[in-house]
């Protein structure tokens, strides 16, 4: 894989990285590799995860976990103890899925359960699993969306999770402060992803859909997963940065 025009130096830390097998997550492992690190990531198909790692090379483990299952994200840590020794320098929170629903159909409170199960509350079950491992110097990067701040419909329940997300950036980084623990949020826009495949039943339907949104993103285009990983990678290397979730979107219009 072609490296990024910017790169930086992991030697001698260590990341885990949640939702690693593709995406987003796959391209922040990728940065840490590249940078000389070594990396842990999961997902909960273990076909896919132990591909990815195998792709990444000798310094990626790949962990099957679900991050909405209390016990996998104990093997998920407990591994990282194991081949850390102990220390964890950077923390992606990154698993996550999408799924949009009008708030007069049936499937609603299904819908809004799993979003908040998966996008809020797993993603904050993983920083507390992590916590024991953080220390000086360690940063923590939640990767939300910009639908936690702009307007769309039918997103309403993909929206509320990523704004609780937004929000627990600003409460974490309190908590994390006095043992000089970075947290900051990352908030991509629109990023061609696995994950939007669900706008439409055919691949053809999918990119008509994607395509209609360009016009949506003054760049006039979606991001790659490779630029949305190394703006992730990029601001936890940023040392005063702290608190804050910063909108990587291309500057797309505030509402729908």
């Amino acid at each position: 894989m072609k490296k990024s025009i910017v790169s930086f130096d992991f030697t001698g830390k260590t990341a885990v990285v949640t939702g690693g097998s593709k995406g987003i997550g796959f391209a922040i492992a990728q940065e840490i590799i590249d940078g000389d690190g070594k990396v842990i990531i999961c997902s909960r198909n273990k076909a896919e995860i132990l591909v990815a790692a195998q792709k990444l090379g000798s310094n990626a483990i790949g962990v099957q976990a679900d991050v909405t299952e209390s016990e996998d994200l104990a093997k998920l840590f407990a591994t990282a103890d194991k081949e850390f020794g102990g220390k964890i320098d950077f923390l992606f929170a990154n698993a996550g899925s999408a799924q949009f629903c009008p708030i007069s159909e049936d499937a609603y409170e299904t819908v809004l359960d799993t979003m908040l199960n998966v996008k809020l509350k797993g993603i904050l079950m993983t920083v507390k699993g992590a916590k024991p491992y953080l220390g000086n110097g360690s940063a923590v990067v939640l990767i939300s969306s910009i639908a936690g701040r702009i307007g769309m419909a039918a997103h309403s329940t993909y929206s509320a999770a990523n704004g609780g997300l937004i929000s627990a950036v600003n409460a974490l980084s309190v908590e994390f402060a006095p043992e000089n623990i970075k947290v900051i949020g990352v908030a991509p826009g629109m990023v061609d992803t696995a994950i939007y495949d669900g706008f439409g039943e055919t691949d053809a339907e999918v990119q008509a859909v994607k395509d209609s949104l360009n016009p949506k993103v003054a760049l006039g285009r979606w991001a790659t997963p490779e630029e949305m990983g190394l703006a992730a990678v990029m601001l936890a290397n940023v040392p005063y940065l702290h608190g804050e979730t910063v909108d990587v979107d291309g500057n797309v219009v505030r509402y729908f």
